[in-house]
């Protein structure tokens, strides 16, 4: 059953965390922040989320949202978005209980955000391919581990393919100087490597790839419970593009990428991590062209690039017209000639 905005209100106020001035003004603020695309109840629920106190879920008025705009603690979330990446469907099982899951990305002119679908929906993903135009209806939000939202998928909600009246213009990476780069920036860079470090591994859920923690019966995934972990990695390096340098972040499929390695090349390095002595030496001064989120790393308080692409090869002459364009236009910005 749906609740009004004063019952929700009134929980708020019983864990004595915040004062009702306090409450009207964060509501006003989420709603502000949202350009008025979410109800009174949806604010109190992302304001409650954010104080730690737990509401009962609410079937929250649905409007459809704007990528960018959709924030952590939300349910019954609308949105449409193009489809830039699709992943394969996996199975698991945890007690006894098969389960299944797949998930693809999609994009609009705002932002992209992971869609992940639980259960017989994950059999959707069999129809879905790069470019298609999605509508997700009924989803919630959660976060991933690395900070990062997604809109997940169960029995209640509706994946639409192709809906007619629905076209969503993509704008793709900007192409960005390091000295531009604000957080939330979807970029490409060009520029040098200038240190590389060592890729590190760690133990993950077979089934959905989030973190498996050690725990009295071995390793096990706060989804899928104990499971035989197979390994993550994750490779950084400093790259510098001669306005400034930024830690990239590269996950195993980018690191893949960068080293030019497939994935039983990558966990050669777990067994044998001197062998990454003289390819991290080859890698330093190497120029590369990479993409993804410019994200704050809370911990040291800097930006860095949490990538989703990287060329190690990138076409000279393409970059050097593209080079050209951006210093052209960072005299005219700093009025030099």
């Amino acid at each position: 059953m749906q609740q009004n905005y004063d019952e929700l209100v009134a929980k708020v106020l019983e864990s004595g965390k915040i004062n009702q001035k306090e409450l009207d003004q964060k509501v006003k603020e989420k709603i502000e922040k949202l350009s008025g695309l979410i109800s009174k109840e949806g604010a109190v629920h992302i304001v409650a989320n954010e104080l730690g106190i737990r509401l009962a879920p609410a079937a929250l008025a649905s409007t459809q949202l704007k990528i960018a705009n959709i924030q952590q603690g939300l349910r019954n979330v609308e949105t449409a978005g193009r489809v830039t990446r699709v992943f394969e469907k996996r199975e698991f099982s945890r007690e006894g209980r098969s389960g299944k899951l797949a998930s693809f990305v999609i994009a609009d002119e705002s932002g992209s955000i992971r869609v992940v679908m639980w259960g017989d929906l994950a059999e959707t993903i069999a129809n879905i391919k790069e470019g298609d135009i999605v509508k997700v209806s009924g989803a919630y939000t959660k976060t991933n581990n690395l900070g990062a939202k997604e809109l997940h998928c169960n029995e209640r909600s509706k994946i639409d393919i192709n809906p007619e009246g629905i076209d969503i213009a993509v704008t793709g990476p900007q192409r960005k100087w390091v000295a531009d780069l604000a957080e939330g920036d979807q970029v490409e860079l060009v520029g040098s490597i200038v240190q590389a470090f060592d890729p590190r591994f760690f133990e993950i859920c077979p089934q959905c790839n989030r973190r498996a923690r050690p725990g009295t019966e071995g390793f096990a995934c706060d989804t899928h419970g104990v499971v035989s972990p197979a390994y993550g990695c994750v490779l950084n390096a400093m790259f510098d593009d001669g306005t400034g340098s930024i830690r990239l972040v590269l996950f195993r499929q980018q690191a893949a990428q960068l080293l030019k390695k497939d994935d039983a090349g990558l966990e050669a390095f777990r067994e044998a991590p001197e062998d990454f002595i003289p390819l991290k030496q080859e890698l330093i001064g190497s120029i590369i062209k990479a993409r993804g989120r410019v994200n704050r790393n809370k911990l040291y308080d800097r930006l860095e690039v949490i990538t989703d692409f990287v060329d190690p090869t990138p076409n000279p002459e393409e970059e050097l017209k593209i080079i050209a364009e951006l210093e052209a236009q960072l005299k005219e910005r700093h009025g030099t000639s």
